[in-house]
């Protein structure tokens, strides 16, 4: 039987260069959960949105948001919308999609609104726009005290 014998400085070269080599593969595999990587996102819709703001002399304010929303791409289209309004003193509200009346969702909490929109049809094609107005009240945007009306129209941001 012949028997070789490594001798361990030999041994310990090999294991240093394994053990270089794997904690360099761990190293790099840990530094890419580590480094931003640039995502961009496709915008799916181009929106427009004018509003008009009615206010009445109690401080009633009467909304009308018209909304734009043309796709811009072939295969994408909106089936849903929702939208915030910061208050829960909304109420009156009425929605029309393309000329047609739908019945909103609504869900209220700290002092937020949320009208959510279920779209009975599909506007299917790049460039093809879907129209729809959302109109409510709410007396939470301005306030009259004596001879004075404050109003607080919200900026586009939050909208």
């Amino acid at each position: 039987m012949y028997l070789k014998l490594i001798p361990p400085s030999t041994i310990d070269r090999h294991v240093m260069s394994i053990v270089s080599i794997l904690s360099s593969t761990i190293g790099l595999l840990l530094l890419g959960f580590f480094i931003p990587i640039k995502v961009h996102a496709v915008d799916r819709f181009a929106t427009q949105l004018e509003s008009t703001y009615t206010i009445g002399k109690n401080g009633t304010v009467h909304v009308k948001a018209q909304f734009s929303l043309a796709n811009t791409t072939s295969t994408t289209y909106a089936t849903h919308y929702a939208l915030e309004v910061g208050s829960n003193t909304v109420s009156n509200i009425v929605v029309t999609s393309n000329g047609v009346q739908v019945k909103p969702t609504t869900t209220s909490q700290s002092n937020k609104t949320t009208i959510q929109i279920a779209f009975p049809d599909k506007v299917v094609g790049k460039d093809q726009t879907r129209s729809f107005v959302v109109e409510y009240d709410t007396t939470d945007l301005a306030t009259v005290t004596t001879k004075t009306l404050e109003v607080n129209i919200p900026d586009r941001k939050s909208v």
